[in-house]
C-alpha cells in the first residue's frame, strides 16, 4: 500500500509538467506502485532522472529562446552569445498565445509539459515556443529550436501545430504540422554532446514587415502570413 497527500500529489504533477521526457512520467508513476524499498536504488534513480530532466528542460528552453542566432554553414554545433530574457515574461507571452489558439480551435488546451499542450481528447495539440527580437544586422529577427519529442507529440494529433510567438508582436504563428514537418529536412540542426539534437527555426522580416521562415537548404523562403494567429 502507498499513501500520499493531495499536496504531494500536486507537486508530482507540477514536476512532471516541468519536464519534457516521456520516461519521467513512467518513473514518477513507479513511485506510487506498492513495493518493498529495502533497496533505495530505484527511488534514487527516479529522483536523479527527474531532476536532470527538469534542469535540462529549463536549460534547453533558455537556449532556444535566448541564444544569439547565427546561420551555420553546415549542420554543426554552434557557439552562441548569451542574452537572457525574463522567464516570467516569456511564459506570460506563451500563456497568452495558448489561450488564443484554444479560442480559435474552440477547445481548452491543457498543459502537458513546459511547451506542449493538448485538448482533453488529445486530438488537438500544440508546441508553443517564444522568441525575443534579435537585432543583429543581416541575421534572423526571431529564433527557435524544434525538438524531436515535440515532433513525435504533434504527429499523434488530428490537428497539430507548432506555434511561434514573438515578444514584441501582437500576433503568433500557428503552423500545421502537415505543412511544417516536410520542411524539416531544409533546416539546419545542432547536435548536443549527449546525442540529442534540435532543428533551427530562423524567422526573417522583409521590407514590408512580413515574416518568413528561412529554409537554408532551399532557394525559396516560407512566408508565415497564411498561418498568422491574431491574439
Amino acid at each position: 500500500m502507498r499513501l500520499i497527500s493531495t499536496d504531494a500529489l500536486f507537486k508530482l504533477v507540477q514536476l512532471k509538467e516541468s519536464s519534457e521526457g516521456a520516461e519521467i512520467g513512467r518513473k514518477i508513476r513507479s513511485l506510487l506502485t506498492p513495493r518493498e524499498y529495502t533497496r533505495l536504488d530505484d527511488m534514487v534513480d527516479v529522483m536523479f532522472t527527474t531532476a536532470r530532466d527538469v534542469e535540462s528542460a529549463v536549460e534547453t528552453e533558455t537556449l532556444e529562446e535566448d541564444e544569439e542566432p547565427s546561420a551555420p554553414a553546415q549542420d554543426e554545433k554552434e557557439k552562441g552569445v548569451w542574452v537572457f530574457t525574463d522567464a516570467k515574461l516569456l511564459q506570460a507571452k506563451r500563456d497568452y498565445i495558448v489561450t488564443a489558439l484554444a479560442k480559435r480551435e474552440g477547445t481548452p488546451l491543457i498543459r502537458k509539459s513546459r511547451a506542449l499542450y493538448w485538448s482533453s481528447k488529445q486530438d488537438i495539440r500544440g508546441a508553443f515556443t517564444v522568441s525575443k527580437r534579435y537585432t543583429k544586422k543581416g541575421g534572423a529577427s526571431y529564433w527557435y529550436a524544434y525538438h524531436p519529442q515535440w515532433r513525435e507529440f504533434l504527429e499523434q494529433a488530428e490537428r497539430g501545430f507548432i506555434v511561434l510567438g514573438c515578444m514584441d508582436r501582437d500576433e503568433g504563428f500557428a503552423i500545421p504540422v502537415n505543412d511544417f514537418h516536410p520542411l524539416l529536412s531544409s533546416l539546419h540542426t545542432t547536435e548536443k554532446e549527449d546525442g540529442s539534437f534540435y532543428w533551427h527555426l530562423h524567422l526573417h522580416e522583409d521590407d514590408s514587415g512580413k515574416l518568413f521562415l528561412n529554409l537554408p537548404k532551399r532557394r525559396e523562403p516560407c512566408f508565415l502570413v497564411p498561418f498568422s494567429l491574431s491574439i
